[in-house]
């Protein structure tokens, strides 16, 4: 749901492109165009071994800043201006009245939000079949996939429960993009390998016994519409990136923006803690979880983008921010590619993109670069041997 109050756009169908959104009147950069909330949103499964701790709800941070910078350097770190700039308040937290820390809350609203929302069907202390099935789950959806995760088979999961809770959510779901019987079966072998009708089985019987005898959600349950939503979850979930570190980083840079000597220092200190996070860490700074997010699924992918996502907010809700002025008429575009993906070649981006979302991108940049050589870029074939090597020694690094 969108949070703004002043739409600054319009949503527009095309039978071939599919939706997108167009700007109705100047857009200036570094505007926020809107702010929403996700139909559902959860953690990733390996985040507890990883030492994550996160909101079930929200996805507020847990953990302090310092805690975070610990551990993510493997060391113990000690920050300057904590009471003025970290804002975890552990007072505040509370578990699941039921399940006790097997969810935990940044406060008593958001704990109450859950239930309202999904965990009155979802809580473990419902039934130890519930527990067991819960459990059984998520341990083969690990098995699976490897950090760093790109979705969580609890999106599917919450939808299910939030369907169950209320009914009206299904004409919210019916928001999302549509795909052709082939394009889902494309979409479900990205999300679960390349044995995904063995997985489709396995995933689907594990959920039908965590809904028995639930009649509005036999349509959900069947084989095609368990390939349809699990299809939703590939083709739609955006990443959801928290770290008290980060909000802690913020807050310290303008509190010292007047001392010119200081700041130099605190730029220094942050500086110099990303770097040795990346390097301890990697990938593991930016996984906490993925979301499914109505008006964000509708922007289409330019590898030239005018606008990105972020979460300003440290929790679950989405900012989408101008990168430049966008004109009324002009097609509100992100960037469906990672940091390291961007500055690739056309061949190797348009190669990415086929895989993973179905399409060839033919933005400016791409038309730009149709003459370039259809050469693939150096880092691509290191990338493959990491991704076909899940099990390796790195990939499995969360301690």
């Amino acid at each position: 749901m969108a949070t703004n109050n002043t739409v600054k756009f319009v949503i527009n169908y095309d039978p071939i492109k599919g939706r997108s959104l167009i700007a109705k009147e100047t857009i200036v950069m570094g505007e926020i165009i809107f702010e929403e909330s996700p139909l559902v949103c959860s953690q990733f499964l390996w985040n507890a071994e990883c030492k994550y701790d996160a909101c079930q709800y929200c996805l507020t941070p847990l953990e302090t800043a310092e805690e975070n910078v610990s551990r993510l350097t493997k060391e113990c770190i000690q920050l300057p201006y904590v009471e003025q700039c970290c804002q975890t308040d552990k007072c505040k937290h509370v578990d699941c009245l039921g399940c006790g820390r097997q969810e935990r809350y940044c406060s008593i609203e958001c704990r109450q939000r859950a239930r309202e929302s999904y965990h009155q069907t979802l809580c473990p202390s419902q039934s130890e079949t519930m527990a067991i099935n819960l459990n059984k789950l998520c341990q083969h959806w690990k098995s699976i996939h490897y950090p760093p995760e790109t979705a969580s088979i609890m999106l599917l999961v919450k939808i299910l429960a939030r369907i169950k809770q209320d009914a009206t959510v299904v004409e919210k779901l019916q928001q999302f993009s549509s795909n052709t019987a082939q394009e889902s079966e494309k979409f479900v072998h990205i999300l679960c390998g390349d044995k995904f009708q063995e997985q489709i089985i396995i995933l689907r019987q594990i959920i039908v016994d965590l809904f028995p005898n639930e009649e509005i959600l036999n349509p959900f349950l069947t084989e095609n519409g368990f390939k349809s939503l699990l299809a939703i979850v590939g083709k739609n979930s955006q990443g959801i990136g928290t770290s008290a570190f980060s909000q802690w980083a913020r807050n310290c840079e303008r509190l010292v923006a007047n001392n010119p000597a200081e700041c130099e220092q605190i730029n220094q200190l942050i500086d110099g803690l990303f770097e040795k996070m990346e390097q301890i860490s990697g990938c593991f700074i930016n996984t906490e979880g993925s979301g499914l997010y109505e008006l964000q699924s509708c922007i289409n992918h330019s590898c030239q983008p005018n606008s990105e996502t972020c979460f300003q907010h440290n929790n679950f809700i989405l900012s989408l921010k101008a990168l430049e002025t966008i004109n009324p008429g002009e097609e509100i575009t992100i960037c469906y590619l990672d940091e390291c993906w961007k500055d690739r070649s056309r061949h190797s981006r348009n190669k990415y993109l086929q895989q993973n979302y179905l399409f060839t991108c033919h933005c400016p940049k791409c038309q730009q670069q149709t003459n370039d050589a259809d050469e693939t870029s150096d880092e691509e074939d290191e990338d493959s041997d990491l991704q076909s090597n899940p099990d390796d020694d790195e990939a499995m690094n969360c301690d």
